[in-house]
């Protein structure tokens, strides 16, 4: 039979925020309900026959370019998105339908969540304060946007092991913050985004210098010569990996499994 439609996710569930206003300016659905044959706000309490609906790579792939970055208003993305999106404390009975159907969904305003949504957004330097511009932390190095996935502890049992593009080195979360501002920077034509990662660099300017003995033991991680000019030009990806045993005590690990 029939199947009688969830409650659609209301406007008010959304952030109000001026980062949600850019994302929903900048990134519009390609495919309306009509086209999907379902509305992903508002999704039958039982999984479509069909869903979720699937694109192959290369036409995605053709539709955004994952090495063109930028985005500038007025101009937009459209997106394929075909994934539910469904409301935790409104719609989680029809959630659970779907993770029993085996189906894939997008859940929002989960209140564990939330709380921590909150702290981070409440206060933007937050993270910054608990991590600091002391701790050097694993941070994947490259110079464009692709971060290859490779395993340095096996590279002696592989052939002509060659090392891919990007490395690890070790940098504290500020001057990462300032380099992946930089970037967001660049890719909207931001110039507030570009005075906060200005202020950092500064302020990174003026802490002392750390020595290689302060760099983990680790020997995947290489020791970062890179000029400023030339950081300025690469792709950092910062790894919180966090381990259990090491959560203790005030620590990074602690920090992260905490939150």
């Amino acid at each position: 039979g029939a199947s009688n439609p969830a409650k659609p996710l209301t406007e008010s569930k959304l952030p109000d925020n001026p980062k949600e206003a850019r994302f929903q300016s900048l990134y519009r659905d390609k495919f309306d309900q009509t086209a999907l044959g379902y509305d992903v706000r508002n999704c039958p309490s039982t999984p479509p026959e069909d869903y979720p609906r699937g694109w192959a790579a290369p036409e995605v792939l053709t539709n955004w370019n994952p090495n063109d970055v930028t985005t500038i208003s007025p101009k937009y993305r459209e997106v394929y998105r075909s994934l539910c999106v469904f409301d935790y404390q409104a719609q989680y009975d029809v959630a659970l339908a779907y993770r029993n159907a085996e189906k894939p969904f997008v859940i929002r305003n989960d209140p564990s969540v939330m709380e921590v949504v909150r702290r981070w957004d409440d206060d933007p330097e937050y993270l910054h304060k608990k991590l600091g511009d002391e701790n050097r932390i694993y941070t994947e190095r490259s110079p464009k946007n692709h971060f290859m996935y490779y395993n340095v502890r096996k590279r002696k049992q592989v052939r002509n092991w060659r090392q891919p593009e990007n490395d690890v080195v070790s940098m504290s979360y500020g001057e990462w913050l300032e380099r992946a501002l930089l970037r967001e920077a660049y890719a909207l034509d931001d110039p507030e985004i570009k005075a906060r990662s200005d202020e950092l660099r500064e302020k990174r300017m003026t802490l002392p210098n750390r020595d290689e003995e302060d760099i983990p033991d680790d020997d995947e991680i290489q020791v970062d010569n890179d000029r400023e000019s030339e950081k300025r030009m690469k792709w950092y990806y910062f790894r919180l990996n966090a381990f259990l045993e090491e959560a203790k005590g005030d620590t990074v690990d602690k920090f992260v499994f905490d939150e």
